[in-house]
Parts: structure tokens; C-alpha cells; sequence
């Protein structure tokens, strides 16, 4: 079986590239990253340097079977366009050059941020509404993609959406390290008290939930799955331990939410009107992921991908930030 992956040097495209070739399929990585390509190399994949706004993917989908789309931009701040370029457009093109040369199923992989509202929200479930107005562009494009990509699903062209749930790893560059940028400088910012529950998910728990994707694609076609590693705690209680993992000592510093929103909410339309469109310390997406609860209901992963998380994602943050720190 051959596989298609694109975002492969990212964090969790380097962990879906291990978890596909260790599973005998004949492995493509797109990314952009050189570096992290000789990596993906090593491992034993055929990787392909390519920027996804100008790309042809006709040339590297002959006998592909599966194609896992990972690429994306992700980031709490940035243009329209550029969000819009990326996670809509040249998500339209690889579903219809997927579709021109065969490709039997098309797995996208998407965000929780789709579902981000200023309120706790335990237990999400797959079709719970969506807000009518999505706290920033990244979320409102992903939602965007979703739909195309679910529309495109038939009887020859199985297409299935995957929310993962703030993923941990080795290789991550969006949650963690924000988390450990913050401890280094001693102080964390808190809302709600550091109340807000917190449930991540080890990469290696999501590379196997995709990979049961795969083995399952003709049964759940035009199905989307929220995936995560199923346990929660308070944000203020993740810090500490990744704090003692690190042996820094991080000084909390609790603010109002109602008061420190609307500073935000200015902060950011200066940002907006300066020449290189600087991202603001805090967005008020970030606001709203450090002060309000988001779990998710595992159910429908369990009874139609038999998917049950393997890996404690707490404690592989605090083995990486201790690894990565020299903590003892």
C-alpha cells in the first residue's frame, strides 16, 4: 500500500511518516522543512521538498491509496489570505487531483479550535454545533476545509476528518513550546485561576488513531473523529509538574479574564494596522485556550476505530521538558 503524506516535517506529519513505514506502506512525504526531511529519509520514506501554493500534486499521486493531509498553517495570528491560501485552496487541490488519479481515501486532519467558544465545553462530541462566528482565521478556514472535504466523500473516494486534541511530542512547535517559553522566563499567566482543564494527546496516539483510519477507510467514509489522550487536568497543575520537571520555579500571575479581553481585543487592531503585521504577545484565541475547559467525548473513536490511547500525555510533556531542559 502506498501512502501519501503532506506537512510530513512537522510534529506530528514526522510521527505519521514512523508510524506508516513501521506499518509496511510505501511512504511520500511533502514538507518544507530540509532539515527535517533528511529525517524523514532516514526513516525510510521517499520525501518531496514542496511549498503547497505552488505545487503539482498530479505528479506524485500515481498509485497512491491513501492520502493523509496534514499540511496546514497553523497559528493563532496571521492574514486571511494566507490561512485562506493554504488550509482552503490547496486543500481543493490535492481533493481533486486525490480524486483524478484514484486515490481509494483522503484522511484530513483538522482542529479543536474549530469548536473554540469563550465557555467550558466538556465532552464534545463529533456533531456538536460549530459557533457561528469562529474565534480567529485559522479556525474558520479549518472549518471551511472540513466541509469541502466531506462533501468530496462517495462510494470511490472515502474522505474522514480528524480533530486532534493539542498534541504532544518531540517534534511539536506550537503548544509545548509556548508552555516552556513562559516557565524559562519564570512567569505564566493565568485566567480562571488556571482552572480550565487541559486534555492533550501524545502524537503517537494520533498517528495510530490515522493509521486506523486507513484500515478502516471503506466503513467511515464521510465520518469525522475527535481524538485526544482521553484525561484532563487544570492548566495551573500541567505547568507546575512541567515546571518541577525542569526544576524552575514559575510565578503565577492570575488575571481577569473580563479585564484583560478587551486590552487584548486593542492590542491586536494596532497589530493589524502595522507594515509587518506583528503577532500580538497574546491573541484573544490564546485568551480563550488558557481560561476555558475543552474535553472531548472518545465514544464514537472507540466504537468505530477501536482507537484507545496508549500514551500518558502528561508525562511525555514532562519527559520532554525535562529532556530538553537538563531538569533532573
Amino acid at each position: 500500500m502506498r501512502v501519501l503524506i503532506t506537512g510530513a516535517t512537522g510534529g506530528l506529519g514526522l510521527a505519521l511518516v514512523e508510524k506508516f513505514v513501521f506499518e509496511g506502506f510505501e511512504t511520500i512525504a511533502l514538507g518544507r522543512n530540509l532539515k527535517a526531511g533528511e529525517k524523514i529519509k532516514a526513516k525510510g520514506a521517499l520525501f518531496i521538498e514542496a511549498d503547497l501554493n505552488n505545487f503539482d500534486f498530479a505528479k506524485c499521486l500515481k498509485n497512491i491509496d491513501f492520502v493523509i493531509h496534514a499540511a496546514a498553517l497553523s497559528s493563532p495570528w496571521g492574514r486571511y489570505k494566507d490561512f485562506f491560501d493554504i488550509n482552503v485552496g490547496a486543500t481543493q487541490k490535492l481533493l481533486n487531483a486525490s480524486k483524478e488519479n484514484g486515490v481509494s481515501a483522503f484522511i484530513f486532519i483538522s482542529s479543536p479550535s474549530v469548536y473554540a467558544r469563550e465557555k467550558n465545553q466538556i465532552g464534545l462530541i463529533e456533531n456538536d454545533a460549530l459557533p457561528e462566528i469562529f474565534m480567529n482565521d485559522y479556525a474558520k478556514t479549518k472549518a471551511m476545509a472540513e466541509q469541502i472535504v466531506k462533501g468530496e466523500n462517495s462510494d470511490n473516494f472515502k474522505t474522514i476528518i480528524i480533530r486532534p486534541r493539542a498534541i504532544i511530542g518531540p517534534n511539536d512547535n506550537v503548544l509545548l513550546p509556548r508552555f516552556l517559553r513562559l516557565i524559562e522566563k519564570g512567569k505564566f499567566p493565568l485566567f480562571n485561576n488556571g482552572n480550565a482543564l487541559i486534555e492533550p494527546s501524545d502524537v503517537r496516539d494520533i498517528a495510530n488513531a490515522i493509521h486506523l483510519c486507513a484500515q478502516k477507510y471503506e466503513a467511515i467514509g464521510g465520518e469525522i473523529f475527535n481524538i485526544s489522550g482521553g484525561q484532563s487536568m487544570p492548566l495551573k497543575n500541567m505547568i507546575e509538574d512541567i515546571a518541577n520537571a525542569m526544576n524552575k520555579e514559575v510565578k503565577f500571575i492570575n488575571l481577569n479574564y473580563e479585564l484583560v479581553k478587551p486590552i487584548i481585543g486593542a492590542v491586536e487592531n494596532i497589530c493589524k494596522i502595522l507594515p509587518n503585521y506583528p503577532e500580538p504577545p497574546l491573541t484573544q484565541y490564546s485568551l480563550c485556550a488558557l481560561s476555558f475547559s475543552q474535553t472531548f467525548d472518545l465514544a464514537k473513536a472507540r466504537d468505530k476505530l477501536n482507537y484507545s490511547p496508549q500514551y500518558n500525555a502528561f508525562e511525555t510533556a514532562v519527559e520532554i521538558a525535562r529532556n530538553l531542559r537538563g531538569g533532573a
